[in-house]
């Protein structure tokens, strides 16, 4: 999570600084009105169908997240019951944290991308959440894939281990097909 530092000034009367508050971005009050730079009309409806686009693959997220819960908990009932198949299900686990942390932060952009096009006077201020959702979102797509390239190496190197080098094990040898004439 982003963290800003937000300094309140000094206090009412005996002029001391007041100590610092962390909030997160999207916490902090919307500014009042300020007369601040103004998206036209061509740009908002630009703003309007991105928010449109990515509503709906958030909302495709959470369905998918939805659907991975529930293959989550098939998989768990079977884990319990032939006590094997732990790694498949964290897997799926995290995999489904993934999806549906993506599915809100995509939502959350959307939703910031929608207001700056309905909005008077407070463009910057949900660009500056929208960004600031989507820094999150690929932040963690980032170390998702990271992740998916330490498994992928891994895996292709025990598949490796397992067909090459493996005692006891000799790799498959091809033979010609033999077949009977009959004259």
């Amino acid at each position: 999570m982003v963290v800003a530092a937000v300094r309140a000034g000094y206090r009412e009367g005996n002029g001391t600084p007041s100590r610092f508050r962390e909030q997160s971005m999207s916490t902090m009050p919307e500014p009042q009105s300020t007369g601040g730079y103004e998206f036209n009309d061509e740009q908002s409806r630009i703003f309007s169908g991105l928010a449109e686009s990515m509503r709906m693959v958030a909302t495709l997220c959470k369905l998918l997240a939805l659907v991975l819960l529930v293959a989550l908990g098939l998989i768990f009932y079977k884990v319990v019951e032939i006590s094997i198949g732990w790694p498949g299900l964290l897997i799926i686990g995290v995999v489904t944290l993934g999806v549906l942390a993506i599915g809100f932060w995509t939502s959350s952009a959307a939703n910031s991308f929608r207001k700056i096009a309905e909005s008077k006077n407070r463009d910057v201020w949900h660009l500056i959440n929208a960004v600031q959702s989507l820094t999150s979102m690929y932040s963690l797509l980032r170390t998702l894939i990271q992740m998916c390239i330490v498994v992928a190496i891994l895996a292709a190197a025990f598949a490796a281990y397992e067909v090459f080098l493996k005692p006891g094990l000799t790799p498959p040898v091809k033979t010609p097909p033999v077949t009977t004439e009959t004259k």
